[in-house]
């Protein structure tokens, strides 16, 4: 059995009970019978908040690299960060020996061998300079052929769910539109958290990945391959 635990980018004090349901068994959906899936909180950082900046994630970093150092002694196989944007990858992989998946470049590597573009349904207005910085990390931006945030707060998604999904399809099909022929939600808090990928490829008419989806199945595979 292979054990792959998500460290989750706020304490767990900060999250509704229903909250941290819904995200586990999103990922749970997605994982092998040979894949153990445990999820781990930082002792400190708030990132499900309104109107969330990359300052947000910067003072959580130092405690993700604690919770990741905690879960390598512990005997955990990889590890990942619950969030498309890697915060802290860079930082964990230095302080750690076992794997490191980001959801985000998984995505990337799978985007690209679908179709020579891509488009980018981004979370909020906040964070699409911090989007763009991700895709200059990964050496993908000249793949963008559109990116538009959906505005939604973290803490209100459960209350806006049909403009979620209509903001989310005119997205889908504006980046269609301009090229892409691929669609990557951004942020995973969002989507597929509180709304399937399905739901929106279905209505736009273009392909859109699911990062939860991956990203877990990529972390397996590495898993297996350095076992």
């Amino acid at each position: 059995m292979m054990r792959l635990r998500v460290i989750f980018p706020s304490a767990r004090k900060v999250y509704p009970d229903k909250e941290v349901e819904l995200r586990t068994a999103t990922l749970r959906n997605f994982c092998g019978p040979n894949t153990q899936l445990e999820f781990s909180y930082p002792d400190e950082g708030e990132t499900f908040k309104q109107n969330l900046t990359w300052d947000d994630f910067i003072k959580a970093i130092p405690h993700f690299v604690l919770a990741a150092k905690q879960a390598e002694a512990e005997g955990v196989d990889a590890i990942m960060i619950h969030c498309v944007y890697d915060p802290g990858y860079e930082e964990i992989r230095r302080a750690v020996k076992i794997p490191v998946v980001g959801f985000g470049q998984a995505v990337f590597n799978a985007a690209l061998q679908i179709a020579p573009r891509f488009g980018i349904i981004a979370p909020n207005d906040s964070l699409l300079k911090e989007a763009n910085d991700v895709m200059d990390q990964y050496r993908v931006r000249d793949r963008l052929a559109h990116m538009e945030p959906l505005n939604v707060q973290l803490p209100e998604a459960h209350l806006r769910g049909e403009e979620l999904r209509r903001r989310s399809v005119d997205i889908a099909r504006r980046c269609r539109e301009k090229g892409a022929g691929v669609v990557i939600p951004f942020g995973m808090a969002l989507i597929p958290t509180h709304l399937r990928t399905e739901d929106i490829r279905e209505s736009a008419g273009i392909p859109v990945l699911n990062p939860a989806q991956i990203g877990i199945r990529e972390a397996e595979i590495i898993m297996e391959a350095v076992a």
